[in-house]
């Protein structure tokens, strides 16, 4: 054991303590001070301590500490990680340490509104108004949803559900119709379906008139998807259907079933759709009604 060993165990030691006391010490310098540590304490442990020139010795140790300096330094250079000192000065530590984490971030579901939720008002969610109202605006919802409701309750849905409607009357005997009252009376009883079902459709327009200020929010209420266009196509398209059947003879069971019974089942699918339409909205309206009193309450 010589000098070398000395001078070597405390470069070492001072080079690997010195980031802890120095703030922003590059890693290239810390590193490079460790390999001349380190090499200085092989050198004085050395069997052969006492034959390598001193000189040559220090050269050797200053171009391997600096050559290992140059790479730390090009690694971080490379990969765009800023040089620092092994240890971050303590006001960089806590501002890292203070840095929200997924484990930091509060939760705020308990604020965030449920799925397919309007709004919430005063701690209640609500589900069918499409807006917070005041009272005196939610009284005249109220007034506004009645009329809606009286109108598809009393003209579309008896058109598409009463065992004695029209719609359900001709899908449940159009086979006895065509073939025995003619294509002419099936045709006659279409029309007269079309022209109930535009009549009452034409009845919600007019509401939706008379109050301008709240019609997007009745329109969204309705929430209608098309279906009385949907009932006029297939109504067409079944009268168009009946005007391929012979006029002067009797058409037999499988010639209308083969001509007519597309357009029947087309039909009965418009029909069925467009009863959805009126539950779903029934169904939307007593949600409603308890959101409005609850509104008019306040």
């Amino acid at each position: 054991m010589d000098w070398q060993f000395l001078v070597g165990i405390g470069a070492a030691i001072v080079f690997g303590l010195l980031g802890f006391a120095v703030r922003n010490m590059p890693l290239s310098l810390t590193w490079a001070g460790i390999t001349a540590g380190g090499l200085l304490m092989a050198w004085g442990l050395s069997h052969l301590h006492d034959k390598i020139p001193t000189a040559p010795g220090l050269l050797f140790v200053a171009c391997i500490a600096g050559l290992v300096g140059s790479v730390i330094w090009g690694i971080g250079v490379f990969e765009g990680v800023p040089e620092q000192s092994a240890a971050p000065s303590e006001p960089k530590a806590q501002a890292q340490s203070a840095a929200p984490t997924a484990q930091t971030i509060p939760d705020l579901t308990e604020d965030a509104l449920p799925p397919n939720a309007k709004f919430r008002y005063r701690g209640k969610v609500f589900w069918a108004a499409p807006r917070p109202y005041t009272k005196v605006q939610a009284e005249e919802m109220q007034k506004a949803l009645q009329e809606v409701y009286d109108s598809i309750n009393k003209k579309s849905e008896p058109i598409v559900s009463s065992w004695d409607g029209p719609a359900v009357t001709f899908t449940r005997n159009w086979l006895s119709i065509v073939q025995t009252e003619g294509r002419q009376s099936a045709i006659v009883k279409l029309d007269d379906i079309r022209n109930q079902v535009i009549s009452a459709y034409t009845e919600l327009g007019e509401i939706l008139k008379r109050r301008p200020y709240y019609r997007q929010d009745i329109s969204s209420i309705i929430d209608d998807h098309g279906e009385v266009g949907d009932m006029n196509g297939a109504i067409n398209d079944y009268k168009a259907a009946l005007a391929a059947l012979p006029d002067k003879r009797k058409p037999t069971t499988d010639l209308i079933n083969r001509v007519i019974g597309p357009s029947e089942v087309k039909f009965e699918m418009v029909i069925t759709k467009y009863t959805n339409w009126i539950s779903a909205f029934n169904t939307k309206t007593l949600q409603l009604r308890e959101e409005l009193d609850a509104l008019t309450n306040e």
